[in-house]
């Protein structure tokens, strides 16, 4: 039996489409067992109306990040490092992917890591070992141009954000900021990736939830994050002083407690979806937002800097209860 498992679009020439799908071979009977599981990545030529190459893998892939001359596979425990030869990274050929590097990670049952898509930047973020930190790769390291060259291969370091696992990462269009979430679910920090400072600390609300979206503006002005508590926050980055404060008095022997709410940074602005559930976002241009959710509804939303937000857009992409699907 054969199942796809996860579908994502390649940031590429050609408009290269990556697919990922799952071979299972199954007993004969009533009771049916897994006895080999095999993960493809396969990378789809749109213009070409063909598989172009096509990666096994020994366990489940979790997920798939792209830059132009690499490709990064997560699976539990590994990431998998392939790089495209110069020759192959014109329009005109067929890429042939090499593997360069598989990097050992602590368990990663989400597939946590971001990888930096300027040609100026080769960071790639995920979970490091120490729980509630994120472990920052320069990829250039990898290289092996370089190692055959000699050179210094790069360096790695160690950021601390949470005291709990990380559930969400997310990395600045120009990888100078990765912005994490944790179980808890309370607090978004972005932090430096050259400094390791704290830029900024956004709060998402007061009660848990699974925050399992994180993403930054193109000009890294605004982030946002989603959750399953079907609301979308919008914060402000460079001008932290859009963010909203709450105005409540703190005395007595709660004022420590009732401090760390009013001093912290809330929503620029949000917007509610109908339905509680998994819910991807982007921003689609400087003051709009998309949010892709499980239900198969797509919503598109517009904000101003005083908080405001109105629906432009809303379209059943996948009707999830067609009966004849």
């Amino acid at each position: 039996m054969t199942q796809w498992g996860v579908l994502h679009m390649l940031r590429c020439w050609a408009g290269l489409i990556c697919w990922l799908w799952l071979l299972v071979v199954q007993h004969q009977g009533f009771q049916t067992e897994m006895v080999s599981c095999i993960l493809w990545v396969m990378v789809w030529d749109d213009l070409k109306r063909a598989v172009i190459f096509e990666i096994g893998l020994p366990s489940q892939v979790l997920s798939v990040r792209w830059r132009k001359d690499k490709l990064i596979v997560v699976l539990i425990n590994e990431i998998h490092v392939f790089y495209f030869p110069t020759s192959s990274t014109s329009e005109a050929s067929t890429p042939s992917p090499k593997h360069l590097s598989t990097v050992t990670t602590s368990l990663n049952p989400r597939g946590l890591c971001e990888v930096c898509s300027s040609v100026d930047c080769q960071l790639m973020v995920y979970p490091a070992r120490q729980r509630g930190a994120v472990l920052l790769k320069d990829l250039v390291c990898l290289d092996q141009e370089r190692e055959e060259r000699g050179g210094q291969g790069g360096s790695e370091s160690v950021c601390t954000t949470h005291s709990h696992d990380l559930t969400a990462i997310a990395l600045s269009p120009r990888g100078n900021m990765v912005a994490t979430a944790s179980t808890k679910g309370t607090i978004i920090r972005v932090h430096s990736t050259s400094s390791r400072d704290l830029v900024a600390e956004f709060r998402r609300g007061t009660d848990s939830a699974n925050i399992n979206c994180l993403c930054f503006s193109l000009d890294s002005e605004y982030m946002l994050c989603s959750s399953d508590k079907a609301t979308v926050h919008i914060f402000s980055i460079k001008d932290q002083t859009l963010n909203k404060k709450l105005s409540l008095p703190a005395v007595g022997i709660l004022s420590r407690a009732v401090s760390s709410y009013t001093e912290s940074q809330w929503g620029l602005a949000q917007f509610s979806l109908a339905k509680e559930g998994q819910c991807v976002c982007a921003f689609s241009g400087s003051r709009s937002v998309v949010a892709l959710c499980a239900d198969g509804s797509c919503h598109k939303y517009t904000f101003t800097t005083d908080g405001n937000c109105s629906r432009d857009a809303f379209n059943m992409f996948l009707d999830m209860f067609d009966d004849h699907m």
